[in-house]
């Protein structure tokens, strides 16, 4: 009698906020499934939003379609992108109040263990809409066209078999949780397609100011392409033409693979800073690409480009970042891809790009980055970040270097150095002698 009461009142409240939960709850979807559970176990579902609460149902640890009534800690996107990592740390563990379709089981579990279906929620039969009338499925479709559209969960879920968990006991989120867009693009590629070495990266970076349906501010949806060009082949070929065939090894001694490319878009949502929308892969013809360019060098040049891309400040020997990360840091002795494009981007204040239209469109990209590994005769990784629209009346562009050399034999990180460079807005191109833009 009481159990039956109880699902009487939690039924009601649901009822009620139904109605309000897609305007106001700031999380999502409303489709959800379990997540981090074993195989033979069940995730509690308590009375309330603590361990202090009964335990009233369960789900199963492969429940999906589960829907979310709110959250607590309550948080919008507008309010995540204001908040530090500390701030978002300190607050208490997030509990959700969930439902299954059938409004059979309802409850409150630990947000940690379910993950967002990214469906819509369905509309009502007489509103004669659909999905496709959505401002940002539509873009989402129109950044993929070309590309081969991917199961969002199984990208997320082949990110996570990567990461380390052991980085994420201090946090109730998921090991992904805070991953940067751009890291999160680069860690896509590498979990589906693997890793290579000779291999150049390129990587833009657009974003586009989205209304939050509660409150009409803008929040920023990020559009992400990363390339991954694969130049054993042509380096073997250079060694072909320059030696006789006997000194030149096998194919797979070059590590000679596909052209790749990837596209992301992705948003915050609570405790999430790259929560993935959409995402598409292709393959890239040799073709395709011979007429791509890389910070203004051609994406299949053998040589390291980065050098010559501008008129660099010496540069300078400089430790990484200290702040942890749950992907794989360091690889046969240099940063990893995702590393290298989250150590540049890390200083980085994204959040004035972009700008607020009542019809959004997809954005042009203001960043540029590109990363060479392997490409000298000493192993060596060189990445470099171009960084246009600033809003400043002096500066154009932002340059931004970093150079990785393998660790000795007793070190415990690489050897980095870091340079950078300016666009002037008027005047010559760049300062002269690393002077000042006037």
């Amino acid at each position: 009698m009481i159990r039956r009461g109880l699902s009487i009142a939690i039924v009601a409240v649901i009822a009620v906020a139904r109605v309000t939960s897609a305007q106001t709850n700031g999380h999502g979807p409303d489709s959800w499934h379990v997540t981090g559970v074993a195989a033979d176990d069940v995730l509690n579902v308590r009375m309330g939003p603590g361990t202090d609460y009964p335990v009233i149902e369960k789900f199963a640890p492969d429940a999906r379609g589960l829907e979310q009534v709110t959250c607590v800690p309550f948080y919008a996107p507008r309010h995540l992108i204001k908040m530090t990592d500390a701030q978002v740390q300190a607050l208490p563990t997030p509990l959700c109040l969930m439902r299954d379709a059938g409004t059979e089981r309802a409850g409150w579990v630990a947000q940690r263990f379910i993950t967002a279906d990214n469906a819509a929620p369905a509309l009502p039969e007489t509103s004669g809409q659909s999905s496709e009338d959505d401002p940002l499925d539509r873009l989402s479709a129109q950044f993929l066209e070309g590309y081969e559209s991917q199961d969002t969960l199984q990208v997320l879920d082949q990110i996570l078999s990567t990461l380390d968990p052991a980085n994420s006991q201090a946090s109730v989120f998921l090991p992904s949780a805070r991953i940067r867009p751009m890291t999160m693009a680069v860690l896509a590629l590498e979990a589906t397609e693997g890793v290579r070495d000779r291999v150049r990266y390129r990587i833009t970076y657009g974003i586009e100011q989205y209304p939050d349906g509660a409150s009409g501010e803008p929040y920023p949806v990020s559009f992400i392409q990363v390339d991954r060009f694969s130049l054993g082949s042509a380096i073997r070929q250079d060694a072909l033409n320059s030696y006789e065939n006997e000194h030149a090894g096998p194919p797979e001694a070059f590590d000679v693979g596909p052209h790749v490319s990837w596209r992301l878009v992705t948003r915050p949502v609570q405790g999430t800073r790259t929560d993935i929308i959409a995402a598409g892969r292709t393959e890239l013809s040799d073709a395709q690409a011979q007429d791509m360019r890389c910070l203004k060098s051609p994406c299949l040049s053998t040589g390291m480009n980065i050098d010559g891309a501008a008129p660099w400040s010496v540069a300078q020997e400089a430790p990484l970042n200290g702040e942890p990360v749950p992907f794989q840091f360091a690889r046969a002795g240099l940063l990893t891809p995702a590393a290298a494009i989250d150590q540049l981007a890390l200083e980085s204040n994204f959040r004035e790009i972009g700008r607020f239209r009542e019809s959004p469109a997809l954005p042009d990209p203001f960043l540029e980055a590109v990363i060479e590994i392997d490409l000298a005769q000493e192993s060596v990784l060189d990445a470099a970040l171009h960084r246009g629209g600033m809003k400043d009346d002096s500066v154009a562009a932002i340059w931004r270097r970093l150079i990785v050399i393998p660790m000795g034999e007793n070190a415990q990180t690489p050897t980095v150095y870091r340079a950078e460079a300016y666009e002037c807005q008027r005047g010559p191109q760049f300062p002269p002698d690393g002077g000042l833009c006037p």
